[in-house]
């Protein structure tokens, strides 16, 4: 089966047209790139959990561990707030990508939101105006704690 050629002809113009649809995407992101960042950030100062979910991802932790590592940078959340906002950042914001599925996904920051969008460094602006915790930072900076305020709004 792996030396048949049509599959192998089929598979390689399934790819082709799928490296096309995806470069589409890249050039209209490209193109839309200020509006998108607007409504994202306008989003993310809504709800900083959407944000702080975001990252938290790494592309090998399950949404338990992504539950668990915002739990201890002291965000107060659930498992199923975790689960939920999960979904919507897949499905509806389309800024993380499936790493694998099953009883416990595995979710990672989107390709396509860091390449075009920056989207970890804005995200981290944005959590800082708003005064919430950034779950992780980048090296070498401390975690932004701030008392007074919950990060579950």
């Amino acid at each position: 089966m792996a030396d048949d050629p049509n599959l192998h002809n089929a598979l390689a113009a399934i790819h082709s047209r799928l490296g096309t649809i995806e470069g589409r995407v890249t050039l209209i992101a490209r193109a839309e790139r200020e509006a998108i960042l607007a409504a994202l950030e306008t989003l993310i100062r809504k709800k900083p959990l959407l944000g702080q979910i975001y990252l938290a991802l790494n592309g090998s932790r399950n949404q338990t561990e992504v539950f668990e590592f915002l739990t201890d940078a002291g965000i107060q959340t659930s498992p199923m707030g975790v689960s939920r906002t999960l979904t919507d950042m897949h499905t509806e914001h389309g800024i993380v990508d499936l790493v694998s599925g099953g009883g416990s996904r595995v979710f990672r920051q989107g390709t396509d939101t860091e390449a075009v969008l920056n989207l970890s460094k804005k995200i981290r602006e944005w959590l800082t105006d708003e005064g919430r915790i950034d779950p992780a930072p980048p090296p070498g900076r401390a975690k932004r704690r701030t008392s007074g305020r919950s990060d579950t709004d």
